[in-house]
Parts: structure tokens; sequence; C-alpha cells
């Protein structure tokens, strides 16, 4: 099993939110073969006093009058973060429910009810998923709001090394983002750590499968420095062996320099004999 990026959404324009909003809360929706499941969406209350969901756009409207910044708010500035958490059709209609609330739930304690905007579950489609938009609004030490979607959900840094391959330099939020949804929320149910992005980048579809491989690959080198040491050991006794054979060479070379030497002697003899004897 494993757990469903972490899809953010990034607007900037303000003229789009009210569309993003209509398809959220389901108010621009055209079901298949006009079947109405108007009842397989939820809703939330993301503030104490609303007596029913607050549209998208009026809750960024809201949302934004209510910070105290220094400057004026501009038209370009990310005014919210939308996250879809799905259930990859894992569980059953009630544990995706139930794995669905508690990621609506962790999102505003992680980053402020205050800033939790809007939140849908929609059970309407294939698979049981869950649409989560935040304010990406910080606190500084001064007591001013600003808004810093750059800061709270950042990509990890990468850059190419030597090989010209790429290479992560520094984690960013995103990264500790899903790392922590999958610990805290995800976990429980079964789902696997997700991957970074090098790895998926390199294909492997579940860290067991890249575990699987690191181990493999570990074995294999083990084995490969194994068989290095024994080829190296084989080697310095073979060069002993030529060394050797190289000195018997050199030694019979020398005994039969004396055997044809010893033979001339005795040739020279033989000769002298017979003269003496004649």
């Amino acid at each position: 099993m494993t757990v469903a990026p972490l899809i953010a959404i990034k607007s900037t324009k303000c003229e789009s939110l009210e569309a993003v909003g209509k398809e959220l809360d389901r108010r621009a929706h055209t079901y298949a073969n006009d079947v109405d499941q108007s009842g397989r969406h939820v809703g939330y209350l993301c503030r104490a006093g609303d007596e029913s969901p607050v549209p998208l756009e009026q809750a960024i409207e809201r949302r934004m009058g209510e910070l105290n910044t220094k400057r004026k708010i501009r038209d370009n500035q990310v005014r919210a973060m939308g996250f879809i958490v799905s259930s990859n059709d894992a569980l059953d209609e009630k544990d995706a429910r139930e794995f669905l609330d508690r990621s609506v739930q962790w999102f505003g304690a992680r980053y402020g009810y205050e800033n939790l905007l809007a939140a849908q579950i929609h059970l309407d489609e294939g698979t049981p998923h869950a649409h989560i938009w935040i304010a990406p609004v910080i606190r500084g030490e001064d007591g001013h709001d600003r808004l810093c979607a750059k800061e709270l959900f950042a990509p990890d840094k990468r850059r190419k090394n030597a090989d010209g391959k790429w290479e992560v330099t520094a984690q960013g939020t995103m990264s500790r983002l899903q790392e922590d949804f999958w610990e805290q929320v995800a976990k429980p149910y079964g789902y696997e750590r997700p991957l970074r992005h090098e790895l998926r980048a390199k294909g492997y579809r579940s860290l067991d499968a890249y575990k699987v491989q690191v181990g493999t690959t570990r074995a294999l080198k083990s084995e490969i420095e194994t068989l290095e040491g024994a080829r190296d050991t084989v080697t310095a006794k073979v060069d002993e062996k030529q060394a050797q054979a190289a000195e018997i060479d050199r030694r019979i070379a020398e005994k039969m320099a004396e055997l044809d030497r010893l033979d001339g002697e005795i040739g020279e003899k033989i000769e002298l004999r017979n003269e003496v004897g004649d």
C-alpha cells in the first residue's frame, strides 16, 4: 500500500478563486448520467461560529481581512495553498472517511485552525479524497502577519553534481510535510513511507523496492570485494611461484652451462689419453 502524495495547488490569481471554490463544494459540478450524489461530499465548518461551510473565495477574503500586515497584500501574492489527500482505493469507505477526516484535522492543527480556509471530503468520485485549503500565514515576533507560501511549502533544493545528475542539497518544507503526514496520520492505516523525489525519478515504486535494491547492491558489492581480495591473494601467489620458477630456470641454466663445461673437459681428457696411449 502506498500513501498518496499531497499535491500542492498554488493559486496566485484572485479571479480564479471563485471557480476553484465552486468546484470544491460542488456548486459547479455535473454528475455523470445525471445521478445526483450531492450527499456524497462533506464540507467542514472551519470556524466555530460558522453555521455552514463558507465558500473558499469568501473564506480567503475573510482571512485576508483579519491579518495585521505591515504592507498591503499584493495582487500576485499567494493567498491559499490547496492539498489533495487520497485514500488510493486502499481503504473501505468507512476507514477512508476516518482517514480523510484525520487528515483535515491534522492540517488545521499544523498550520492553525484560523488558517484552515476550506475543507471538503469527496466520496462521489472513483477514489475518496479530501481537498484542504490553507492560508500560508506566519505571525512574526513583532506581531505582524505575513503571507509566505514559499517558506511554508518550499520544495527541496537541488543542483547538478559533477556527473551532471540532480542531487538534493537541502530538504525543503514540503518533504518534511510529507514525512510528518505519513508518520502521524497515514502510517497507522498501513500506508508506506513516501519516496523522495530523486528515488521516484529513478523509477522506484515504493520504499520497500528501494530497500531491496539497496540490499542487493550492498550484497553484490561485498561479494565483489571478497572476490577481488581472493584474486589479489592468488595473484600474489602466482607472482611468487613465477619468481620461484624463474630462479629454478636460472639454476638449471647454470647447471647446463657447468655440464657443457664438464663435457668439454672430458672430451679433452679422452683425446689426451688416446694420444698418450698411441
